[in-house]
């Protein structure tokens, strides 16, 4: 969207629209996340995106230092298949990028079987060099939590910020039974995942050493299509993380559906893949399912739906949670408890 002309551009796009050698006119304003604020500047065939975060409060991830890292080492080892950092400036907590022309998906869209094995590519490289990782990425991917225990506590922990009062009258009723079936399926979810870990089938701890490096928030809704093959965009959750999960959450994530059917393929692009991976792939598959729903419904959460909707206030609040619990409902239709 472009900047309406009683509107001043924030300081850190104004300050880096002139340091570019562009004026504040060219700065358009593109979609970005709940926690910051993406601008493209200058004109055709030089142009940059400057990427602003939310200041850095206690106790709060620093998606810009997560992104940072992992930008720079993905630079070293698969370069061209994302922007390229032109500079940081942690004063005004921003990045500059390389702007990429490309298409984005649309929800709903499947992308080809070209584009999910280039994916998968982008992937593997990322965890070749895991000695420059090492170096060059200090930081957990988000919620990259090692113990199952510890993503059945935040499925929880979700449910549990979750409210009917902000609603519409007219959503209360469905949004609260919504709440109820979620607590419900946590419940069996957890005796589920007792019953496994006292069995032995599946240890709660993962070894830190069989971390991989993940983009985190990965698939096609941050994704472009360019003449040049696909490029991936937005790591501001990502880090060292378990590879299962990180397996889980590509094929599980719900606004660019990628085939299921293709999962075999992820085995040969993760070199440290072995049969403790596969076999928390099975409990954490439920697990992120029911994450993923709690996820479609962080419009449940109070204060989420307020930092939605202040980045946006021409939001139709109504429109935005009736969707959400739709596709919330349609989720959880293909959700099951156990194997």
């Amino acid at each position: 969207m472009s900047l309406e002309a009683n509107h001043q551009p924030p300081e850190f796009a104004a300050h880096w629209a002139k340091e570019l050698g562009s004026s504040e006119k060219s700065l358009m304003q593109l979609q970005g996340g709940i926690n910051n604020r993406v601008f493209r500047c200058g004109e055709c065939p030089n142009q940059w995106v400057i990427k602003g975060y939310s200041p850095l409060e206690q106790n709060q991830r620093n998606r810009m230092k997560a992104e940072v890292e992992f930008l720079r080492y993905a630079q070293l080892v698969a370069p061209g298949r994302i922007p390229e950092l032109i500079a940081i400036d942690n004063e005004r907590r921003c990045v500059i990028l390389e702007y990429i022309n490309g298409k984005s998906y649309t929800k709903g869209e499947s992308p080809s079987l070209d584009d999910q094995q280039e994916a998968l590519l982008f992937f593997h490289e990322l965890n070749t060099q895991k000695e420059a990782a090492k170096e060059l990425i200090t930081m957990d991917a988000s919620e990259g939590f090692l113990r199952l225990t510890e993503h059945m506590d935040n499925i929880y922990y979700r449910i549990g910020n979750m409210s009917t009062s902000h609603l519409p009258l007219n959503l209360v009723n469905i949004a609260g039974k919504l709440i109820n079936s979620l607590n419900q399926k946590a419940y069996h979810l957890e005796k589920y995942l007792q019953a496994t870990l006292v069995s032995g089938e599946v240890i709660d701890a993962l070894d830190p050493n069989l971390c991989c490096v993940s983009p985190s928030d990965f698939g096609f809704h941050n994704a472009l299509k360019t003449s040049k093959g696909i490029k991936f965009i937005d790591f501001e959750f990502a880090g060292w993380d378990d590879p299962a999960k990180a397996k889980a959450d590509f094929f599980l994530q719900p606004e660019i559906p990628v085939n299921k059917n293709i999962i075999f393929l992820f085995s040969g692009w993760l070199i440290n893949s072995n049969h403790e991976i596969e076999t928390r792939l099975d409990i954490l598959w439920h697990l992120l399912h029911l994450k993923w729903i709690c996820i479609i419904l962080g419009v449940l959460n109070p204060s989420r739906l307020q930092n939605i909707f202040s980045l946006n206030e021409k939001l139709n609040i109504e429109e935005l949670v009736c969707n959400r619990i739709k596709l919330a409902t349609s989720y959880l239709r293909d959700f099951r408890e156990s194997l």
